[in-house]
């Protein structure tokens, strides 16, 4: 069996009704998918504060005290979504300013001014969203 892989993916997002227009007309961002060592960079662990008294205390308790703690810990792990986001290079296709001037990269789209009619922030949020759960899901290790 063959198996092609494609190294760029494509979103066309729910915003503004965009999934409901002729395919032709829809507006979508194709992008980079990240490998498992570019995703690495964007994913830190939490690192656990410890709060122990030990004053008045022996070394027995305050060994006891701190056991207690590390097994009431757990681990968190966070990803800087955004940075996930343009790291993937996000290119936008079909979408434009009322001037006429494209919006087809990720810098651009994040300079659109924010108004209640465009709710540019929502379609941010949505392909942010997207390209960050992507690489999550794709990463092996998961």
């Amino acid at each position: 069996m063959k198996v092609n892989v494609t190294r760029e993916g494509r979103y066309v997002p729910k915003w503004l009704d965009n999934r409901e227009q002729p395919e032709g007309e829809q507006m979508f961002v194709t992008y980079t998918p990240l490998d498992g060592e570019q995703r690495k960079k964007f994913t830190h662990k939490e690192k656990p504060l410890y709060s122990i008294e030990i004053e008045g205390k022996t070394e027995e308790e305050i060994d006891e005290q701190v056991n207690e703690q590390t097994t009431k810990v757990e681990l968190r792990i966070w990803t800087d979504d955004e940075d996930i986001a343009a790291a993937c290079n996000p290119k936008i296709h079909l979408l434009e300013e009322d001037d006429g001037d494209p919006i087809d990269t990720w810098a651009k789209l994040l300079k659109v001014p924010q108004t209640k009619e465009n709710q540019i922030s929502v379609l941010v949020t949505e392909i942010t969203a997207e390209l960050s759960s992507l690489s999550k899901e794709t990463d092996p290790k998961n």
